[in-house]
């Protein structure tokens, strides 16, 4: 739900319509690069998740899902119990 919050409210991403665990973040919710990174800011800032660089760049984050496995396994635990 933090995600979504995020991409709806903060970002205000025109695609949501789309949006689901097997969304293709670049092809249905028209996230480039530059836009993950923006979401993972605000992931940072406003809920405290600490990503190591490396760890995101290393990292295929193709989906809702995949992107929602990889934040979580990152997570403070107050995040952790929100889903995608």
């Amino acid at each position: 739900m933090v995600m979504r919050t995020i991409l709806c409210e903060r970002m205000a991403l025109p695609h949501m319509v789309h949006f689901s665990e097997d969304a293709r973040l670049n092809e249905q919710l028209g996230l480039d690069s530059v836009l993950v990174l923006q979401l993972l800011v605000h992931l940072e800032l406003e809920h405290g998740l600490v990503l190591p660089e490396e760890a995101v760049l290393q990292r295929q984050l193709g989906t809702v899902g995949t992107l929602a496995d990889f934040l979580l396994a990152q997570a403070p635990t107050d995040l952790a119990g929100a889903a995608p």
